[in-house]
């Protein structure tokens, strides 16, 4: 079993992580947001050149596939950081029996 200072400070590391991590959730969840908002705006516009042209130029289609490559890529990252923020969770919520375990 662990002294109790050491158990003491491993469970103010994770606290400090937590916040850390739900700090870069919020960061995530806003650049995501950002980024199929521009992504919506690209197919908009790609709508418009279409009906207007008859066709959406390629640049425009480039733009709209790294939009959504970028997007599809963030969300990812946005799905580990909620996985450790839960990981995290768990083990504030029963510190002896992690403690036990290590």
């Amino acid at each position: 079993m662990l002294p109790a200072l050491e158990l003491c400070d491993r469970r103010e590391r994770r606290r400090q992580l937590l916040h850390r991590w739900r700090a870069e959730e919020t960061s995530l969840r806003e650049a995501l947001h950002e980024l199929q908002t521009a992504h919506d705006r690209s197919v908009h516009a790609a709508q418009w050149q279409r009906q207007v042209d008859g066709e959406s130029s390629p640049a425009l289609l480039r733009h709209i596939r790294l939009l959504a490559q970028e997007c599809d890529d963030m969300a990812t990252e946005l799905l580990h950081v909620r996985l450790a923020l839960q990981g995290l969770e768990l083990e504030l919520d029963a510190p002896f029996a992690i403690a036990d375990a290590g």
